[in-house]
């Protein structure tokens, strides 16, 4: 069992692996190296380094919720659902 905090950057890397988060993101058209990018410096301007295991499902919380209403979010899900249809307009293009 865990009992030493772990940064900010591997709880991210572990929490993207897990259903609650993917539920909210595997519908995007976003890589996830960008979205844990932009969750690792949301967590750090929130002064947040390191994140203790008592912590755990109340943080895995606090960055669904930075996912969900995040500006910077919301712009590389717009690109990247315009880039899809890009890609679908592409595909049926060719013969």
């Amino acid at each position: 069992m865990q009992t030493e905090p772990i940064s900010v950057e591997m709880f991210v890397k572990l929490a993207f692996n897990t259903a609650r988060v993917g539920a909210v993101t595997n519908d995007w058209s976003v890589e996830a190296e960008a979205l844990q990018k932009v969750a690792i410096a949301l967590f750090r301007e929130m002064g947040v380094y390191q994140i203790h295991p008592d912590q755990h499902d109340m943080m895995i919380e606090a960055l669904i919720g930075q996912l969900l209403s995040s500006a910077e979010v919301k712009t590389l899900i717009r690109k990247g659902e315009v880039a899809e249809k890009q890609r679908m307009r592409t595909r049926h293009a060719d013969p």
